[in-house]
């Protein structure tokens, strides 16, 4: 193809080319300093606003979520409410809030409440007085107010003497809503973490920007260098809602500032000479312009003039550059959609099972099919999958794998509710844990139900993804508003994992109103194990499987299980401690470490209990073995059962079996405290608690029978060692402590 039009175009410009070219070049750099000031102004507008929209996002975030925090919790009502009865446990209960909100929110550098009527503060560390507390005069001056504080501006915090000060922003809100009148809520939001955001925003080699509030400068990006900016700012912003101002603008001498300085007449100049020869380029040009003209009115509809110039020299060049642009532009903003889909999706799911959703069922109905989730869906049933003995999957794969496992989950559970003609949507609440939301319209009901898909599931991840799942599944809903109902029960039926199995679906309707299990009656055979340990029982080997079955065959919950084991080992740890020598080395080298282990990493009381069986038998093994070698354990054990045959005799004594045994009774309380770790008179006094509190519960006989019956012939002394030994009086023991239900104490239920 040859290229007439393309040199003709040369040669109608060459009279023209060397008339303008020197004006050009100095005209150029001045409207190309103009024109980048421009920019670089518009460009400090968009980035000062949105500096401004972040600050007052994030700040915003924080206060709601104090104030969802003071409106919904239970126990921070309790900490201000006078009425209130003491409660060691209330500090920990409010500060587990405090802690939460502050991991929520990573621009929290401290919470703390302070109490009017006492004058005590409560920190994530815990209470101390106001008079002592680092940080008083603020707390001080904001009690002092009338209503609620803004945000202040930026000071210096030290918390404790000796700590270094940190530059934060603090909100104090009076509590508790609505009045106010019974204290503060203090947030201390970090000053350097929540002006990131300017450092990032701007460029400080051509821009400067500070954030002021009143005549305070709370943020300046000048670093070092006092006073105001000589130039004048280009941009103020003002929040209402913070009471801030941002001010930003061009720092003096930036962007070719020199060019400025020259003198306006070339561009007078550079006028006439384009002016001049605008008559004979409109000639020269309008014949050859003309096919692309109504290409680049189109194009400048869109584009400024400025744009125009940053692409390129020539329209074709142009017109090019702006295809690629706007191509380029659509691939990136379609990946930015689908990442901010996925992220707009388990936002939303977590909305939704939350069990506090704002939104009507109608509306829940249009947001799922915008997302392009079960459109038209009514009915739901959640459920919640596991992935057990996550420590040693956790251990065994990398992150990268894990991810990858946790994908294919994903898609499995997809499939297979495909194949059933169901809707699943599924999202990773939790490390270790798939929330599963399946939805249903009213043609979909005769398809397979929730339960069968997550069956198909657990057994198809083993074979496959060498994985093992566990699922809990909650009643179907008849409308989305209630799925967080589901939800919670899903996990309810994940509570008994432990005593029901992993490896398996539990649903919620099979246990719907069955109460789960007591652990307080297990408390006193641990008890009892643990004595029968330490004096070396011969029926000990069966007292404990007899206490491990009773575990087996309850249906107990998993937190119920742990406080148990827990208590069971550090009762252990006690008694070896009492006992010392090789036994204790023994419980801490082997035993103990094994019996925590297998509580951290095995999810059920099947693979559990055979692991403690196991090690506490060699436990039992290692500490007779440890006896046997003083050669005194039988006359050791025939002194114990005859002071458990004969603890009710008011004048049994050291003397009393020093001629019942021909020894002496010097020799004998030597040997029974080598021989069971404990004095004569410490058993015999702990034997008769036992069986007076044995009493107390399962007999209706007065204080001064029972106390005949423990061996005490004035039951003022058996009212005052009781109270000695368990910590509270035989009458309020048997009060607190009288089982109320059927079964001992009230049961839990998954209701």
């Amino acid at each position: 193809m040859k290229k007439t039009w393309y040199h003709r175009l040369i040669l109608s410009y060459v009279p023209v080319i060397f008339l303008l070219i020197t004006v050009l070049i100095f005209a150029a750099l001045s409207v190309i300093s103009e024109v980048s000031i421009r920019e670089t102004e518009k460009a400090n507008r968009v980035s000062a606003r949105y500096v401004m929209d972040s600050l007052e996002t994030r700040l915003r975030d924080i206060e709601r979520a104090v104030l969802e925090e003071m409106g919904g919790s239970a126990a921070l009502d309790a900490f201000y409410n006078p009425d209130t009865p003491a409660d060691p446990l209330l500090p920990y209960e409010v500060s587990k809030g405090l802690h939460r909100l502050a991991d929520d929110h990573p621009l929290i550098h401290s919470i703390y409440l302070y109490r009017a009527r006492d004058g005590v503060v409560l920190t994530l560390s815990g209470l101390e007085p106001a008079a002592s507390f680092g940080d008083r005069a603020f707390v001080e001056e904001a009690a002092k107010r009338e209503g609620n504080s803004p945000w202040s501006g930026v000071r210096g915090l030290r918390e404790w003497l000796g700590e270094p000060e940190t530059e934060v922003i603090s909100l104090a809100k009076r509590a508790l809503l609505p009045l106010g009148g019974d204290g503060i809520v203090v947030v201390n939001v970090k000053a350097r973490g929540l002006f990131a955001i300017a450092d990032e925003m701007i460029n400080k080699d051509l821009t400067y920007m500070e954030i002021r509030r009143g005549e305070a400068r709370l943020y300046s990006s000048y670093e070092g260098a006092p006073g105001e900016p000589s130039a004048e700012p280009t941009t103020r912003l003002h929040s209402e809602a913070l009471g801030w101002e941002v001010v930003s603008g061009i720092k003096p001498g930036a962007l070719l500032g020199h060019l400025s300085l020259l003198s306006h007449l070339w561009v007078w100049i550079g006028g006439f000479a384009i002016v001049s020869s605008l008559g004979y380029l409109f000639y020269i040009t309008r014949s050859h312009y003309k096919p692309i003209e109504n290409i680049m009115k189109q194009i400048q509809t869109y584009h400024s003039t400025a744009a125009a110039r940053q692409y390129g020299s020539d329209e074709f060049s142009f017109i090019g550059r702006v295809l690629d642009t706007l191509m380029n532009q659509t691939a990136q903003y379609e990946k930015q959609y689908k990442e901010d889909l996925l992220v707009r999706r388990r936002q939303v799911f977590l909305e939704l099972l939350s069990g506090r959703p704002e939104r009507s069922a109608a509306q829940w109905e249009e947001l799922l099919a915008r997302l392009g989730i079960g459109a038209g869906a009514r009915r739901c049933t959640a459920a919640v999958v596991e992935i057990d003995r996550y420590a040693r999957f956790r251990e065994k794969y990398s992150e990268r794998d894990r991810n990858l496992l946790q994908f294919a989950v994903t898609n499995a559970a997809q499939e297979f509710a495909a194949r059933e003609g169901m809707t699943v949507w599924a999202e990773w609440t939790d490390e270790h844990r798939l929330g599963v939301l399946f939805l249903e319209d009213g043609a979909s009901r005769e398809s397979g139900s929730p339960s069968e898909v997550l069956d198909r599931l657990r057994t198809w991840t083993p074979v496959h993804l060498n994985l093992s799942l566990t699922a809990g599944v909650g009643r179907g809903r008849e409308d989305l508003t209630h799925a967080g109902d589901s939800y919670a029960e899903a996990l309810a039926a994940l509570r008994c994992k432990m005593s029901l199995g992993g490896g398996r679906v539990l649903r919620f309707e099979d246990r719907d109103g069955q109460p789960a299990g007591n652990i307080h009656p297990y408390f006193g055979r641990i008890d009892s194990v643990v004595r029968s340990f330490r004096l070396a029982d011969e029926d000990w080997d069966d007292e404990v499987s007899r206490l491990l079955m009773a575990l087996e065959g309850d249906l107990l919950r998993d937190d119920g299980i742990l406080v148990l084991l827990e208590y069971w080992a550090g009762a252990l740890r006690r008694s070896m401690e009492e006992l010392g020598g090789d036994t204790l080395a023994y419980w801490v080298r082997e035993a103990e470490p094994e019996l925590l282990r297998a509580a951290e990493e095995l999810d059920t009381l099947e693979e559990l209990l055979p692991v403690w069986k196991r090690t506490l038998e060699e436990l039992h093994r290692q500490y007779l073995a440890h006896t046997d070698r003083c050669g005194r354990r039988g006359l050791a054990g025939e002194i114990r059962r005859f002071i458990e045959d004969d603890y009710a005799n008011a004048d049994l004594s050291l003397a009393l079996i020093s001629d019942k045994f021909g020894v002496g009774a010097k020799y004998a309380s030597q040997l029974f405290k080598d021989e069971f770790g404990m004095k004569f008179v410490d058993y015999l006094c702990s034997l008769r608690m036992e069986h007076a509190k044995r009493l107390l519960l399962e007999t209706d006989a007065s204080l001064p029978e029972i106390s005949q019956q423990v061996g005490y012939t004035h039951s003022i002394s058996f009212g005052r060692t009781f109270k000695k030994v368990v910590g509270v009086t035989p009458g309020d023991y048997r009060k607190y402590m009288h089982p109320p239900g059927p079964r001992g104490m009230a049961g839990e239920s998954f209701s």
